[in-house]
């Protein structure tokens, strides 16, 4: 619920050897001919924040705006895509947990859908969730564009919890839960 609009604070790691050696606000950008301000732009690339979780993060570096390191260190944390967070996981990324549970993004064999991220899931008990939808223009579509529309949906379609294969996707249909609107109360179907 924190809005589109609404400024973040992020921070661009330098890292060699496999030590983050430095923090710094990340820089001002332009995207798409929008101005981006220093410390809300961020990296082109989930993979490249993903490598920087495997770092070390020096015991010299400076921790930007006065955080306190604290007692137990501190670490560097970034919200990514599974194929990106995958990719690293052998390289020394640790995965977070949320309220314990572990996050469905695994990819391993063993991992299966009817997990306990699962159940908290399909119950709104974690509030954060993702859509997929397929749009095109149907007056000027093509036969090509209704093809790869169509094995789109047949692909999508039939995801549900049954398939371990298709994790961490969720069916719509297996949600007991639903929003009328982006960022809005989560209710009961």
């Amino acid at each position: 619920k924190y809005g589109t609009a609404t400024p973040v604070l992020q921070f661009s790691a330098t890292a060699g050897s496999g030590t983050v050696t430095a923090l710094a606000k990340t820089a001002a950008g332009n995207i798409n001919g929008i101005s981006i301000s220093q410390g809300n732009n961020g990296e082109s690339s989930g993979g490249t924040l993903c490598g920087y979780l495997t770092n070390v993060l020096s015991a010299t570096v400076t921790v930007p705006l006065g955080f306190s390191r604290g007692s137990g260190g501190n670490y560097i944390v970034t919200y990514a895509g599974i194929s990106d967070a995958a990719g690293k996981y052998a390289s020394g990324l640790k995965y977070l947990t949320f309220n314990g549970v572990v996050p469905r993004c695994y990819n391993t064999a063993t991992t299966t859908v009817t997990d306990a991220g699962y159940t908290n899931i399909i119950n709104g008990k974690y509030p954060f969730w993702g859509y997929e939808h397929v749009m095109y223009d149907s007056s000027s579509a093509t036969a090509g564009v209704s093809n790869v529309v169509s094995a789109l949906t047949n692909y999508i379609t039939p995801l549900s919890s049954t398939s371990s294969a298709l994790a961490p996707n969720i069916s719509l249909a297996d949600m007991n839960v639903k929003i009328t609107k982006d960022g809005g109360p989560i209710v009961v179907k």
